[in-house]
């Protein structure tokens, strides 16, 4: 390590790290593990909004719902299960008591073990080193922002006269709604319909783009789509909300689908269109960190500001907004800020999944994108309901791409939809990591009946197309 150790007192830190949550928490024990005097700051909750607001919270509910849901097909499975129903308010007390096990008190134990100083309050730069907490004055030799993203509200007109929630609310209604307008088909609009739509909510969801999880590959994502309407939800894409009229304790809804109009009434809004950066109270101009054109942080390839003393981790910077990523550039931040020599921020291998019903995942490059970027782009895709897994299962929806180089056989993508998709997204996440070759996966021997002998079959398949490509 480069940097001298220097007796600190309670007001002076090699690092102090703003934010407790992913990528704060792996930045401060990084630098603690070697030996640097390390300070946390943190305002609300320690753990951070995934832990406490975001993805346990919903994967909770969401588990509950699948179980609920699975007792509903007991006889399909020759079982008998009367009366099967529901308890919204335990299903929300059993999230609130898995939070209360994943959060807090874990993490502030952690850091008493450590040496870590936890300092509770509200973070505002004095300058580009010092940082008042709540009257207290303290000093970093480093600084790492990890103030994560709160849910973005959407400027549509007469949303200031509704009654509009986001997922923090939504995880902790009092009551479900008979009705529930869900505006932006992404990662947690497609959750809460997966969820509310499963519980027996009425459900209609008003997407912009064309698809749902517009980000995934077209087929996959029509897939989760079909599997929401199945579940009783009502699916509006190339949509848009125009306003919002309060009628009489419901909330009307002016919509717009392909530029015709669809007006409906709600109990409740749910505004699920996207994150913005925490970044309101640090007054980051006194400390001469700018900002991207979407607000967020700006960071180098080193997770370095234009102050190449304070860095910038998570949600906060991004350029994607995972937990497990943030962890990562926690991680990597809390190394290079004392090291001799920095390592890059490395975006190749990142893993993203949505908790539908069946699951969706995704690693690496989309067919279209693999293209542009140059690769001589081949792809397959497999009906996993073909498989031994699936039959015994009554598992009758599902969908494995890969993508891969024609030319060197590197996989360049995997994306699947399919029960515990986030786990079979692994192995290719593996692969890709071990830069091993299509070849690779098809030659493993994959354990029978199980739903991860669907990427080797998927694997196998895109040889033999490759090969076939290659005698036209």
């Amino acid at each position: 390590m480069s940097m001298a150790r220097r007796t600190k007192d309670d007001s002076h830190f090699d690092l102090v790290v703003i934010g407790s949550g992913s990528a704060g928490d792996a930045a401060a024990r990084a630098a603690r593990g070697n030996g640097h005097s390390v300070a946390v700051v943190e305002k609300d909750k320690l753990g951070g909004d995934c832990a406490n607001y975001a993805c346990v919270p919903s994967k909770a509910l969401l588990r509950s719902a699948r179980v609920y849901a699975q007792l509903k097909k007991a006889r399909e499975f020759g079982l008998r299960a009367k009366d099967v129903s529901f308890d919204w308010p335990r299903m929300v007390a059993r999230k609130d008591r898995i939070v209360g096990n994943t959060s807090a008190r874990s993490a502030e134990e952690r850091y008493a073990r450590a040496g870590i100083a936890l300092i509770r309050g509200t973070a505002t730069f004095a300058d580009a080193r010092r940082l008042r907490v709540d009257g207290r004055v303290i000093e970093g030799e480093r600084v790492m922002l990890a103030t994560g993203s709160k849910p973005a509200r959407p400027c549509i007109p007469g949303a200031d006269q509704v009654s509009t929630i986001t997922s923090v609310d939504a995880a902790s209604l009092p009551q479900l709604p008979m009705r529930i307008a869900i505006v932006g088909g992404g990662p947690v609009g497609c959750e809460f319909a997966q969820l509310f739509s499963t519980l027996g909510v009425e459900v209609i969801l008003i997407q912009r783009a064309q698809s749902l999880l517009e980000r995934e590959e077209p087929e996959l994502s029509a897939l989760v789509q079909q599997s929401l309407v199945m579940n009783g939800a009502t699916i509006l894409t190339s949509a848009r909300v125009e306003r919002f009229e309060n009628a009489r304790g419901l909330t009307k809804v002016y919509a717009s689908v392909d530029g015709e109009p669809y007006d409906f009434f709600a109990d409740q809004v749910l505004l699920a269109t996207g994150r913005q950066a925490q970044v309101d109270e640090l007054a980051l101009d006194a400390a001469g960190v700018s900002l991207d054109e979407h607000g967020f942080v700006q960071v180098n390839e080193f997770l370095q500001t234009a102050q190449l003393h304070i860095y910038a981790a998570g949600d906060v910077a991004g350029p994607l907004r995972y937990t497990h990523l943030a962890t990562y550039q926690g991680q990597l931040a809390g190394w290079n800020m004392f090291a001799a020599e920095p390592q890059r921020a490395d975006y190749r291998v990142v893993p993203h999944v949505t908790f539908t019903d069946p699951e969706i995942a995704s690693v690496g490059l989309s067919e279209a994108k693999a293209r542009a970027a140059g690769h001589s782009a081949v792809s397959v895709t497999f009906d996993v309901k073909t498989l031994g897994r699936a039959l015994v299962d009554s598992t009758n929806v599902g969908l494995i791409k890969l993508v891969g180089d024609a030319r060197t056989g590197e996989i360049l993508g995997g994306h699947i939809v399919a029960p515990g998709a986030g786990e079979l997204i692994h192995e290719i996440v593996a692969a890709m990591q071990a830069r091993a070759h299509m070849q690779d996966l098809a030659r493993a021997i994959h354990a029978y009946p199980t739903f991860s002998e669907g990427i080797a079959v998927a694997a196998g398949e895109w040889l033999d197309k490759v090969e076939q490509e290659a005698r036209l």
